[in-house]
């Protein structure tokens, strides 16, 4: 990793400042259109906002991961917050206490994590796979925001972290995985990024090939230590508290 650069610090702020903006998006009307397979979505940029975090949370899972000494208290941290945001998400996305249609991304982080134990344990390669394989499943199954598909960029993260064409490796995985992952939502397997159009040129551009814009804050990434930790534990801390209040103000302003 480079010493110079972004602390990794900022990273997380950046990320979980994106999640809480697009939390906002609830109070935004989109703009209804017909995607070319025919199902009708609705534009809204505020959700664009939502698709940038989750790469930024990724990369910095594959950190945690090379720097962790103790693999299972990483692995619990991430899964007690996944478990802990899931209400407030549920009530800012879906206007439920609990709700299983969709679950929040952190839980997708949580299988990439367990993904990356898999692909360093002493399996057998082919049980590896097979392993990865039915993480994938267990996220399609749970509904899991990005699915297969942000397991897999977890595991992109971590194969690309060194090389002289590491970043053009990894710019062209993203796109990749925007493109299946876009398949697979618009067909209902499995629910990983909003199917939007962005107004471009005249036409439209897909804006889920817009998050590999991701890469920028992460490829300035250096070391961490500059701001201290209980600023990064804060603002996880407000995560669920700020989606709270956006479910709160929702139903004080608009009554639903």
């Amino acid at each position: 990793m480079k010493t110079k650069g972004i602390p990794r610090e900022i990273l997380h702020l950046l990320g979980c400042a994106l999640l809480i903006l697009n939390g906002f998006a609830v109070f935004l009307s989109g703009t209804p259109y017909q995607h070319a397979s025919g199902v009708t979505v609705s534009f809204s940029l505020a959700n664009v906002l939502w698709m940038f975090a989750f790469p930024i949370f990724a990369f910095l899972l594959v950190e945690a991961y090379r720097n962790t000494q103790d693999f299972r208290k990483l692995a619990a941290g991430v899964l007690i917050f996944a478990v802990v945001f899931e209400i407030p998400f549920d009530l800012v996305q879906c206007w439920r206490v609990f709700d299983l249609s969709l679950n929040n991304q952190f839980f997708t982080l949580f299988l990439g994590l367990l993904a990356l134990k898999i692909l360093h344990g002493s399996w057998n390669p082919v049980w590896k796979v097979l392993g990865i394989l039915a993480l994938c499943a267990v996220s399609c199954v749970a509904r899991c925001e990005y699915g297969p598909c942000g397991i897999l960029l977890v595991l992109l993260f971590w194969n690309t972290r060194t090389g002289r064409y590491s970043w053009l490796v990894r710019l062209a995985g993203m796109l990749a995985l925007a493109w299946l992952s876009l398949g697979l939502s618009l067909r209902g397997i499995s629910s990983m990024i909003v199917p939007e159009r962005l107004p471009f040129g005249g036409g439209y551009v897909e804006s889920q090939y817009l998050y590999v814009l991701s890469l920028i804050p992460i490829s300035f990434c250096g070391r961490g230590g500059v701001i201290e930790k209980k600023v990064v534990y804060f603002a996880y801390g407000l995560l669920p508290i700020a989606f709270l209040a956006i479910y709160f103000l929702r139903r004080g302003i608009l009554g639903v």
